[in-house]
């Protein structure tokens, strides 16, 4: 259930900040704050296709007696059917996948542990600051 609740959550965001971002040229001026997003309520009619890069081999598979990120997926479809979300798992993910965040090629992706914290605004956009939810922590 965390699982689960963690790829939906990771990929809702992403979603979500891949939606707001994408739309910033030459449409609506205005955007949706992180906070006033609603899970299953806004932007369920976006159509994408993202490439999602993780160590978490053992969730990409095809035997059906395992609950694997297909699974999730297809729970996930069921909200938002016009996202299509291709997964792409990494053995040894901290070397490649430090070595792909200059590249690019990727969408979604956990942080590799060599990468350091000073570095993270040149790879990554943050969703939201902690200013606002600091006092909830």
């Amino acid at each position: 259930m965390k699982i689960r609740n963690y790829v939906c959550s990771g990929l809702a965001a992403a979603l979500l900040a891949i939606s707001v971002t994408g739309c910033g040229a030459g449409g609506d001026s205005g955007s949706t704050a992180y906070e006033d997003l609603v899970l299953g309520e806004s932007y369920t009619d976006l159509e994408a296709r993202i490439n999602v890069v993780t160590y978490r081999t053992d969730l990409i598979t095809d035997n059906p007696n395992i609950r694997d990120f297909h699974d999730y997926m297809a729970e996930f479809n069921a909200i938002y059917p016009g996202i299509e979300v291709m997964f792409e798992g990494i053995t040894d993910y901290d070397i490649d996948m430090s070595t792909r965040l200059s590249s690019g090629d990727w969408d979604v992706c956990s942080i590799p542990s060599s990468t350091p914290k000073a570095e993270f605004s040149q790879y990554f956009d943050p969703l939201f600051t902690l200013d606002k939810y600091i006092d909830k922590l």
